[in-house]
Formats: structure tokens, C-alpha cells, sequence
């Protein structure tokens, strides 16, 4: 079994998703343990959820690598408190009270907890990865940072292709059927991808002349604003857009010399479902 410490794992995760690529609001690396413990078995999940905790446990993992942060800078809990009387200030949401008892809950079984969020969106390494496996050519980052291949969406081009075959693809490659905003016959050649919300990408897909965006989620009036402009929407959902990174992870823990046995990517199924996910389900069944 390699040995490593979690430092030397946070450091080897920033060699490949920069540090200094995440937004200022942003949280990511080592947000929870002792950075001298040796690695024993890294679990990947996109969420640091209770539920992807308590498998991570199961599993005998000391380290919950996720995308998303357990909170970002900006929503932080004031209080670390559990209980049904749990005191909470009136800014906390919910959110924060549920990260608030996944800490105290890592802290007690000793598992560490590390996050590679918008540093991994925007490293050059993970740009052509999604576009690629929904068999889109990747071209550049849509907005650059830098002159390394950083930026945040991606440039892609399609050749011969719908914007509703587009979707249908999606639904087969990523599980879950997206939301076609525009007209389902009209044949692509530029395409923007952006993983999560992706609102940012509207206009410097408008000026790159794409007649598509493939992302995670947009609010409504963006998302009907862009349609006016002239493009069409491929919306997947936030998770759905963003489970293809856990591979980008999981490749990263095993460049970094980890052994395959060390590292596990947690079989978690979404925490929704829509009628025609279920539809699908039962027409497996009945074809058993």
C-alpha cells in the first residue's frame, strides 16, 4: 500500500487543479484532519454529504475527496451545534446546518475531508474531459485564464447534429434527461459546455458565435433572455453536469501514486428523480 500523508495528497491535487484557479469565495484543499496522517483510503464523491460519509466509513476511508466544498467562505455556520434544540443564528440556512453536522460527524470518525471545486473546474487538465465523453471536440476554454489552457466553459464543436439528438445523447451518457430550451431540430456547429451554474457563460458564448450551451442549470430568466438572443439550451442539472469530474478526481488520486484499492469512487444515486427516470426503471423490469 503507497503510503502518503494528506498534506502531501493536497499538495499533489493543487499541482493538478491550482490553487490559485479558485474563485476568492471559494473553499478548497484540506478543510478537515491532520495533514501528518498517513492516507489509508480515499472515497470520491461529488457532495460531502452524510450519506457520502457514512459510506466512505463503511468503506474504511479516512479521506472524503469531493467537487463542492462542505460550505463556501461566504455561507460559513457560526455554530458547530447538533441536536433538535441546536441553537442557530438567523442568517444560517439549512445548508449550514447540514454541513455543520457532517464536520462534527467526520471529526468524530476521524476522516478527513478535502476539496478540489472551481480550482478543478477551471484547470486545464479537466476542460476536455466532460465535452469529450458526450463526444463533442473540444477547442479551448470559453473564457480563459491565462495562457496555460485554464478557463472557466468549453468551446466545443459538433458536426451534423441536433440540438435535440444533442439531448437525447446527454440522457444517454450522463443517465438523467435535460431540459431542451429552443428548437429541437436545429443543427449545431458550436457548442459552450459549462458544468453547474453556468449564467457567466451567456454572453461569452453569444460573442464566440455558439448556437448552443450545454450546462448544469441557469435561472429562469437568463435562461429565457439567452433563447431570445438567439441560443439554444441543453440544461442537464447541477449534479447531473458535474458527475463526470469524480473520474477527473479519481485519476488525479492514482497519477499521484495511490494504489487502485486506495481509491473508491462512491456509488451514490441522485437524490431526485424525474417521472421519466422512473418510466425507464420500469420498463427494465418489465423486459426482465
Amino acid at each position: 500500500m503507497s503510503a502518503m500523508t494528506l498534506r502531501e495528497l493536497e499538495q499533489g491535487l493543487f499541482e493538478a487543479f491550482p490553487e490559485r484557479l479558485a474563485d476568492d469565495f471559494d473553499n478548497v484543499g484540506l478543510l478537515l484532519g491532520n495533514a501528518d496522517a498517513t492516507v489509508e483510503r480515499v472515497a470520491i464523491a461529488l457532495d460531502p454529504s452524510l450519506k457520502a460519509l457514512e459510506q466512505a466509513i463503511e468503506l474504511g476511508c479516512n479521506v472524503l475527496l469531493t467537487h463542492h466544498p462542505l460550505f463556501l467562505s461566504t455561507k460559513a455556520p457560526t455554530r458547530f451545534v447538533t441536536g433538535d434544540a441546536a441553537p442557530q443564528d438567523d442568517h444560517d440556512d439549512i445548508g449550514c446546518q447540514q454541513a455543520a453536522r457532517t464536520l462534527l460527524a467526520a471529526a468524530k470518525a476521524d476522516v478527513a475531508l478535502i476539496a478540489m471545486h472551481t480550482n478543478l473546474d477551471f484547470a486545464p487538465v479537466t476542460q476536455p474531459h466532460i465535452p469529450q465523453l458526450l463526444g463533442m471536440d473540444y477547442v479551448e476554454p470559453l473564457v480563459h485564464m491565462g495562457g496555460n489552457g485554464a478557463g472557466y466553459g468549453q468551446l466545443c464543436e459538433v458536426q451534423g447534429i441536433s440540438a435535440g439528438e444533442l439531448a437525447a445523447h446527454c440522457h444517454e451518457v450522463l443517465g438523467a434527461p435535460p431540459r431542451l430550451w429552443g428548437d429541437p431540430n436545429r443543427v449545431l456547429s458550436r457548442v459552450a459546455y459549462g458544468q453547474g451554474a453556468a449564467g457567466d457563460l451567456i454572453v461569452p458564448a453569444l460573442r464566440a458565435d455558439c448556437d448552443c450551451v450545454v450546462c448544469g442549470e441557469l435561472r429562469y430568466h437568463t435562461a429565457t433572455a439567452a433563447l431570445q438572443a438567439g441560443l439554444t439550451l441543453i440544461e442537464l442539472g447541477h449534479d447531473v453536469s458535474e458527475r463526470p469530474l469524480i473520474q477527473v478526481l479519481e485519476r488525479a488520486a492514482l497519477d499521484l501514486g495511490l494504489e487502485r484499492g486506495q481509491v473508491v469512487c462512491l456509488d451514490l444515486e441522485p437524490d431526485w428523480e424525474t417521472i421519466l427516470m422512473v418510466q425507464d426503471v420500469q420498463e427494465v423490469e418489465l423486459d426482465v
